[in-house]
């Protein structure tokens, strides 16, 4: 007969939804994939202003995939805006995927941000 043992599992949950219910949730590591259109460049030799589409990646620290998507979206567009050369209201950012860690698995469509 086996002895009653709580297996390891239940006690990470019950650890992890205490910390959750105090306010204090695990923070992880995510792989954000931000597309930004519309943004127009400008050459600096030749001063020629052109029409670009851009992907950034961001690595955040975050505990859901959404903050982690809001929080590469804001970073990515403090970015785009500091060097974009023409008119800044027009760029359209969008999050395309968000993943835990090195592997973009999930591919989902998270925070759609109208324009800048």
């Amino acid at each position: 007969m086996r002895p009653f043992v709580i297996e390891s599992v239940f006690w990470r949950s019950a650890a992890n939804a205490l910390l959750r219910s105090i306010g204090i949730a695990r923070a992880i590591p995510y792989r954000v994939l931000v597309r930004a259109e519309r943004v127009w460049l400008r050459d600096a030799g030749t001063c020629d202003r052109t029409l670009f589409g851009l992907y950034a990646t961001k690595f955040v620290i975050a505990s859901t995939e959404r903050d982690a998507g809001a929080a590469a979206l804001e970073a990515v567009r403090a970015d785009v805006l500091a060097v974009a050369g023409g008119p800044k209201d027009g760029i359209l950012f969008d999050v395309e995927k968000v993943a835990v860690g090195p592997r973009m698995v999930k591919s989902r469509l998270l925070c759609k941000s109208a324009y800048a």
